[in-house]
């Protein structure tokens, strides 16, 4: 006896399982959302760092270049360790 059995295509297999765990795939689905947020917001604070401390050493780097090299007039010079 030699039956042939067809396999289900894999968006049938997809479909079953999804079916059968609908629980598991939407808590999968809210985890996968809030990491996403959580990872966006991480990255976007650290970009807004990092424009911040650009603007702040152009401001810097404009001083100097103003006042000919020689910072805020009146400002104690640092010593050099």
């Amino acid at each position: 006896m030699d039956s042939k059995v067809a396999e289900l295509p894999v968006t049938d297999k997809l479909l079953a399982w999804f079916e059968s765990n609908k629980r598991q795939a939407g808590y999968g689905a809210v985890a996968i959302v809030i990491l996403g947020l959580i990872l966006g917001y991480f990255f976007y604070h650290k970009n807004e760092q990092q424009v911040a401390a650009g603007e702040a050493l152009t401001s810097a780097s404009w001083n100097l270049a103003a006042t000919g090299g020689a910072g805020r007039p009146g400002a104690a010079e640092r010593p050099r360790w």
